[in-house]
């Protein structure tokens, strides 16, 4: 080829390289050092893509020898099928110099000369010397190669040593081992070059391609330095001189690396289309790079690359294009490394998208309380972030106002909010497609409404987009959407409440009537429920509210709490327990009634008043009232241990844990289905404490000074009936107490053990017969100690 590239147009790595003017490719002092043999497996990747379309083209490699990519012929079968764009290169040659001084290109450029440089090595007949290096600089002048490094001098001299002296020596010996290996142990390797990052690079670079081409046959390997010579394409621009060279640098290599392992994206999206396009395409790519690169996390990354190519994934999720299968569209999702669909998304699109995520960046009010908008930082988001991301964003770009390129910044975060309150409670999956679900709701709505969302035509789905709840709060707020100020308001607290973890987006438990919603008594309720459950804590409910509301449920005659939980029955301290019960429950309708009547027995202004009164109004016969007003434990109130109370089905006993694991002497139990502590009223006596065999379930105690000892079967006698037992247990180091029997009237002997059992009682009975042989036992003992 004669004279410099032409700005426009297409070139081989053979016209690059190989001119009558003695040009070679210099990269500048300006440009950074070769990297890409440190990037893990970017140059495996690129030498497959390349081998790949390689293996693809025919075997007959007569068909595209030579300078196939200058034929006009446009419909050449071999030009369009088998050539393989690489993308842009950008440079600019010195005045008078035949020199082009590369400004963008130089990894791609720099990584397909190593790989020609070893096949030529490895067909050992130099049948790609002149690519290298030219026949004037070999026999007459200083042997300069083809490709010029002026970022250093030893990556300069290296060069020449590795073409001339490795590359180019016809018949030299096999490499068995690697070829860095071989290459530090020749003459001519200095030590300098070992502290060269950008031969270090090289020489990985070059150990990884000798292992890509190692295995084909000479013939076949010949073939592929054609292939390599001849069908990758690049375009070439022109930037004029060093000065636009270095303002073009800047922008440019913002980029860093490619934003896929196998190809350089930039130019293959830029080239698609009209050649007359290409430059301002490569204009708003960019722009579309140098925003990225001012927003990257700058603690982090060096460059671009890992926000765009996110913002790169967004763009293919909002441009699937027709008839998309679901188990395609979600790979976008869970692929780390994917491709982008250059082909099938243009410019244009992307340069949409990129327009409207930045107005929401840049301006104030919007993007700044919303961290999903903001620039992404190169980490893969989960589904159901992308859930509330993506129709944000297409919401963003259906009803953006072209005329006066405003973003109504308040209809967005409504949307924005709708989505975000969803994902709080639904569960989304590619199973339920939620995220294609949510684009089109997007694409049905009318206009820019949240509350079009009502409209028939825009229910996409009631399952997980326009769910009961959704339809609940839109309502609400459409009957008095005009009025600015109060839908304002509404929607601050709808938002504000749909936090707490208890309701988890779920608001409808504190709506009392939808069709004429109160907001004030709609503010009541909110705080009615504050003052029921701590927000910041992991314990949520406290004892006093837990037996409040099961002293409610019983007054109601509902059997609905304490919640079920497996086999046994749990009170719920933790605010996924309490979200499950009221809407995670197969009768989650009347629980949420249930709750809603709770909430308007307590006083907003003093909760615990309310509790009590609830607590206190039982009949004084009920055991509830006897064992919480005669026996308040101070265990109850002890806020230093995590309790959890639990229920067993079979005995109806229920037990206060104190901690995490399992320690007698720190729990307290608590008895029947009324959920109330049994405890010893004269003090003389243990705790009680729990015990299980079998089908025996009881809760037992003894006297402190004397061998005797008490316990509370729970038998399947009949219903609500127990069994009082009373024993000595004959421990020597407690003092005897003779005469027991006598007290014991009414109690039967059980199967010879000495151990006295009395006749099956209600609650409200076994209680009153604890306390009556307490006082029968302590009278004995002070005759006994008479």
């Amino acid at each position: 080829m004669k004279g410099h590239l032409n700005s426009g147009e297409i070139y081989s790595l053979k016209n690059i390289f190989i001119n009558d003017t003695n040009g070679k490719v210099v990269i500048p002092d300006l440009q950074r050092d070769y990297c890409w043999g440190g990037k893990g497996t970017l140059v495996t990747d690129f030498v497959n893509n390349i081998k790949n379309r390689f293996e693809d083209s025919p075997k007959n490699s007569g068909e595209w020898k030579g300078e196939c990519l200058a034929c006009t012929n446009t419909g050449c079968r071999t030009k369009a099928t088998y050539s393989l764009m690489m993308g842009l290169l950008y440079g600019y040659y010195e005045e008078n110099r035949p020199n082009l001084q590369l400004c963008d290109g130089q990894q791609r450029l720099t990584t397909l000369y190593l790989l020609i440089g070893l096949i030529n090595r490895m067909c050992g007949d130099n049948s790609f010397r002149r690519f290298l290096i030219s026949d004037y600089e070999l026999e007459e002048d200083d042997k300069e190669p083809n490709l010029l490094y002026d970022i250093r001098d030893s990556s300069l001299y290296f060069l020449s040593d590795l073409v001339c002296c490795c590359f180019i020596q016809e018949g030299g010996e096999s490499i068995d081992g690697e070829l860095s290996d071989y290459i530090r142990k020749q003459e001519w390797w200095f030590m300098a070059y070992e502290t060269d990052p950008t031969i270090r690079s090289m020489l990985a670079a070059m150990d990884e391609m000798q292992k890509q081409l190692q295995g084909m046959d000479k013939s076949r390997l010949k073939d592929f330095g054609q292939y390599v010579c001849n069908m990758l394409q690049f375009v070439y621009f022109d930037m004029g001189d060093r000065n636009n060279g270095e303002k073009t640098f800047v922008i440019i290599n913002t980029t860093g690396e490619p934003l896929t392992a196998t190809e350089n994206l930039k130019p293959l999206v830029v080239t698609q289309g009209n050649e007359s396009e290409w430059e301002e395409n490569s204009r708003k790519w960019e722009e579309m790079d140098h925003w990225f690169w001012r927003h990257r996390d700058k603690s982090q990354e060096d460059t671009s690359d890992a926000g765009m190519k996110e913002f790169l994934r967004w763009v293919v999720a909002l441009y699937p294009g027709k008839n998309v299968k679901k188990e395609a569209y979600y790979q976008w999702f869970t692929t780390k490394d994917y491709v982008f669909p250059y082909q099938a998304i243009r410019i244009q699109e992307i340069k949409k998208v990129f327009d409207t995520l930045r107005k929401l960046n840049d301006d104030d009010g919007f993007i700044h309380d919303c961290g999903l908008l903001a620039a992404p930082k190169g980490k893969m988001y989960d589904l159901k972030e992308y859930f509330v991301l993506l129709p944000t964003l297409k919401y963003a770009m259906k009803f953006w106002d072209k005329e006066t390129a405003i973003v109504d910044r308040e209809s967005i975060w409504r949307i924005y909010r709708f989505f975000r309150n969803l994902s709080r409670y639904t569960e989304i999956s590619t199973e339920n497609n939620n995220v294609l679900l949510a684009l089109k709701t997007i694409d049905c709505m009318k206009n820019k409404d949240v509350c079009c969302l009502l409209d028939p035509e825009v229910q996409v789905s009631t399952t997980y987009i326009l769910t009961e709840e959704e339809k609940t709060r839109l309502t609400i707020i459409s009957k008095k959407k005009t009025d600015k100020t109060w839908r304002k308001e509404v929607e601050n607290a709808f938002e504000e409440i749909s936090q707490h973890p208890v309701l988890s987006g779920r608001i409808s438990c504190l709506i009392d009537d939808i069709d004429y919603f109160d907001f004030k008594e709609f503010e009541a309720n909110v705080k009615r429920f504050e003052s029921l459950f701590q927000k910041q804590h992991e314990n949520v409910a406290d004892d006093k509210t837990v037996l409040a509301f099961a002293a409610f449920c019983h007054e109601q005659g509902s059997n609905a709490y304490p919640m079920e939980n497996g086999n046994y029955r749990d009170f719920g301290y933790y605010a996924s327990e309490w979200n499950r019960f009221i809407y995670g429950d197969k009768n989650h309708e009347k629980h949420i009634k249930l709750f809603g009547n709770f909430l308007h027995r307590i006083d907003e202004l003093d909760a615990e008043a309310s509790k009590n009164n609830i607590i206190s109004r039982l009949s004084t016969d009920h055991l509830m009232y006897h064992l919480i007003t005669k026996n308040r434990p101070c265990a109850l109130k002890n806020g230093e241990w995590r309790k959890r109370l639990s229920i067993h089905p079979t005995s109806g006993l229920i037990r206060l844990f104190q901690n995490t694991s399992y320690r007698s002497d720190k729990d307290i139990y608590l008895l029947g289905q009324e959920i109330l502590p049994c405890r010893s009223q004269s003090g003389k006596w243990n705790g009680w404490n729990f015990y299980e065999a079998g089908e025996e379930y009881c809760l037992y105690t003894d006297h402190k000074e004397y061998d005797v000892a008490m316990d509370l079967l729970f038998e399947k006698v009949s219903d609500n009936q127990y069994r009082l037992r009373i024993f000595k247990r004959n421990n020597t180091s407690k003092a005897d107490l003779n005469g027991l029997e006598s007290q014991l009237a009414g109690f039967s002997p059980q199967s010879g053990d000495g151990r006295m059992v009395s006749k099956p009682k209600t609650a409200e009975e076994i209680i009153c017969l604890i306390d009556e042989m307490e006082k029968k036992i302590e009278k004995k003992i002070e005759n006994h100690d008479d």
